[in-house]
């Protein structure tokens, strides 16, 4: 099973196509960059076929332990993570960036 299909498996299947067809939206908006609270593998690559960049702060990697896997990583993906653990999973499985950043001082 795909890393998108684990993690999000009752989205409509054309989310899931990466090509010209889907997220029209990017396209006629284009937004310097795409932030989303948690990882969303479905976006990061959505976002990497049209080389915008996409950052994700991860809050809670227990609702979704798949994240860690090198098919859901990206290459325009910045992930920032408020557990110190998670940099050496995301780094491990190939994520191109990987920063702490605590949910408070």
């Amino acid at each position: 099973m795909s890393c998108e299909l684990a993690l999000v498996r009752k989205l409509p299947q054309q989310l899931f196509d990466v090509g010209d067809a889907a997220l029209p939206w990017l396209d006629e908006l284009r937004p310097q960059f795409i932030l989303t609270i948690n990882y969303w593998p479905v976006i990061a690559h959505a976002a990497a076929a049209w080389n915008i960049p996409y950052a994700a702060w991860i809050v809670d990697t227990t609702l979704n332990p798949h994240v860690y896997a090198p098919e859901c990583a990206a290459a325009t993906a910045h992930v920032f993570s408020f557990d110190r653990r998670d940099i050496r999973h995301f780094t491990a499985a190939g994520f191109p960036s990987v920063t702490y950043l605590p949910l408070s001082a």
